[in-house]
C-alpha cells in the first residue's frame, strides 16, 4: 500500500513548494485551463461562426477592393484602373487573407484572370450556383462541411451591382467602350468577364477557414 503515500506526500510537497500565486498567475493558469478543455459544439454552431466570420471578411475584402477602385478611377481613370487591378487586386486579396488567417479568393466561369477559374475542386459549387441561377433564384452565402475534413468553406455570391462596375464588365460598344476592351485584352488574353448586366451572378468569393480555428471562437 506504497501508492497512496506516494502520492499524499507528493501533493504535500507541491503544495509546500507553491506559495500563494499572484492574480497574474492565476489568470494564466486559468485561462491555460480553459484553453484544455475539450468544447462540445454542433455542426451547426460552426456554420453559422463560418457564416459571420466570412461576411465580415468579404464584406472587407469588396469595401478594400471597390474603394480603391473609384479612387484610382478618379485619379487616372477607366484605363488606370484596369491595369492597377491586374496588378495589385490579388496582392490586395492576399494581405486580406493573412490579416484573417484563412484563404481568400474570387471565382468565376467567366473570369478575366485565370488565377479565378475554378478549380476542380470548385467545379461542383459553382454548377450548384449556376443551376440555381437558371431556375430563377437568388445566389446565396453557402457554407460546406465535411465531417473528416479540417476545413470550412464559405462561399457569397458576387454581383454586378453598381453602374460602374459595367464599365470594365458590361457589353463592349455600350458600356464598354473599344479603348477600355482594348486595354483589358491586352492585360487578360483569356478574358471572358464581360457581357455582363446590372444585377447579374458573376462569380463568388471563396472562404477557407481551419475548422479548429472557428471551434476555438465559439
Amino acid at each position: 500500500m506504497r501508492t497512496p503515500i506516494i502520492l499524499c506526500l507528493s501533493v504535500c510537497l507541491i503544495a509546500a513548494g507553491c506559495g500563494p500565486m499572484d492574480k497574474g498567475n492565476s489568470e494564466a493558469v486559468k485561462k491555460e485551463m480553459e484553453d484544455r478543455k475539450v468544447k462540445h459544439v454542433l455542426p451547426s454552431q460552426i456554420t453559422d461562426k463560418a457564416k459571420e466570420r466570412g461576411l465580415a471578411i468579404t464584406d472587407a475584402a469588396q469595401k478594400v477592393l471597390l474603394q480603391t477602385l473609384i479612387k484610382k478611377i478618379e485619379s487616372e481613370g477607366i484605363l488606370g484602373a484596369v491595369e492597377y487591378c491586374n496588378l495589385n487586386a490579388f496582392p490586395l486579396v492576399d494581405s486580406l487573407s493573412k490579416a484573417n488567417h484563412v484563404a481568400i479568393r474570387r471565382v468565376s466561369n467567366k473570369w478575366r484572370n485565370p488565377k479565378d477559374a475554378p478549380t476542380d475542386d470548385e467545379v461542383a459549387i459553382m454548377e450548384a450556383y449556376t443551376y440555381s441561377v437558371e431556375q430563377g433564384q437568388a445566389p446565396r452565402e453557402e457554407v460546406f462541411m465535411e465531417d473528416n475534413s479540417t476545413q470550412v468553406v464559405y462561399t457569397r455570391p458576387i454581383m454586378m451591382g453598381a453602374a460602374l462596375c459595367l464599365q470594365c464588365h458590361g457589353t463592349p460598344g455600350k458600356e464598354l467602350t473599344q479603348e477600355v476592351a482594348d486595354k483589358i485584352k491586352g492585360l487578360y488574353p483569356e478574358d471572358k468577364a464581360t457581357g455582363y448586366e446590372l444585377g447579374e451572378w458573376r462569380g463568388i468569393w471563396k472562404v477557407v477557414f481551419e475548422k479548429k480555428e472557428l471551434v476555438l471562437e465559439l
